[in-house]
């Protein structure tokens, strides 16, 4: 699903293998920021979602 906010764009998807979970996925690392304030965030450069 994606989701559309005023300070950015984040994709929320299940987890592979643990299905009882959720991945919420941008392609710009100041997205996830803005929406969780504080949050870790991973890095991965071979992924369609950066962040």
């Amino acid at each position: 699903m994606w989701v559309f906010l005023h300070d950015g764009f984040v994709s929320i998807v299940a987890h592979c293998p643990e299905h009882e979970n959720v991945m919420i996925r941008a392609r710009n690392a100041q997205h996830l920021g803005n929406l969780f304030p504080g949050c870790k965030v991973t890095k991965l450069d071979e992924a369609d979602y950066r962040y």
